[in-house]
């Protein structure tokens, strides 16, 4: 005797084992996504206040101190900030690209 496979209730059936088995792996993927957002967050949030922190120290420094007011032409000081963000443009690159 053959069973027949593609009744309604067969559907019914699937649909039912399908959606559970969706919800389920949603949910699963969607606490692994949370958990990976405590992380990473926080991470990245330290990491731009250190670059944010740095970036404000070599350009203050520039700036401010007697050593670039007098030393230092404008032209010199704009060549050292494109070096100093494309130094950092390739580290947050780097960074990102692992991720």
């Amino acid at each position: 005797m053959k069973i027949k496979r593609s009744g309604p209730i067969s559907r019914a059936v699937f649909w039912m084992a399908f959606w559970s088995w969706l919800e389920e792996n949603e949910k699963i993927r969607t606490e692994a996504y949370i958990w990976e957002l405590l992380w990473r967050v926080p991470l990245a949030c330290a990491f731009w206040v250190i670059v944010v922190t740095l970036w404000l120290g070599v350009y203050g420094f520039l700036l401010v101190t007697n050593y670039a007011a007098s030393e230092l032409q404008e032209p010199t000081i704009i060549i050292i900030t494109i070096l100093y963000d494309t130094f950092l443009s390739f580290v947050l690159f780097q960074f990102f690209r692992s991720r």
